[in-house]
């Protein structure tokens, strides 16, 4: 996780951007398994700016929930990558279900504290195993009151997962001689 040291440098270092209106706290990871990751949101708040949270759901527990719409969180992207449980258990290695709940559970929250916010957008990885899935994920999200979905073509970082982009170009081959010659 993110130390205190560099989020407090960071965080000293918004004052320098008079245009800045979001921060967007989101990574290859979980934002929601860093142990200060409230604070944090709280401190951005605090400075006037607007938050949006990425995640992947699974953590987004009643009492997690509560403190983001507490803390004026304006935006929440969850990552949902199958129309179908079995495609995303595939896809994620997580069950959907549970995701679900939390989303289900976070709305009833901000109809209990009187909020708009945060509103929840998913975030759709499309790939040859669940591009056919995205009417599925129209239908959930529609269940879930997403107020909007991002679909972004999947981008490589493993050999494996080369086949699962969507649509692209080809990589370039890499040259075939190890020497160059430069003529003036």
């Amino acid at each position: 996780p993110m130390k205190a040291d560099t989020f407090k440098k960071i965080l000293a270092s918004l004052d320098s951007l008079p245009r800045l209106e979001r921060v967007v706290f989101t990574s290859f990871g979980e934002p929601l398994t860093h142990p200060r990751i409230l604070d944090m949101i709280e401190a951005v708040r605090n400075k006037g700016l607007e938050v949006t949270l990425g995640s992947n759901g699974l953590l987004l527990k009643p009492h997690i929930a509560r403190e983001l719409i507490r803390l004026g969180v304006d935006r929440l992207m969850v990552s949902i990558d199958g129309g179908r449980p079995e495609t995303f258990e595939n896809v994620r290695g997580a069950q959907l279900n549970p995701i679900v709940e939390n989303i289900r559970k976070l709305n009833e929250l901000k109809h209990e504290m009187g909020s708009l916010f945060p509103s929840v957008g998913v975030e759709f990885v499309i790939m040859q195993s669940n591009a056919e899935e995205i009417k599925d994920l129209a239908v959930l999200a529609t269940q879930l009151n997403v107020s909007r979905v991002l679909v972004s073509n999947v981008l490589p970082y493993t050999e494996d997962m080369r086949a699962e982009v969507l649509y692209g170009h080809e990589p370039i081959e890499p040259f075939k001689t190890s020497s160059w010659a430069i003529r003036a």
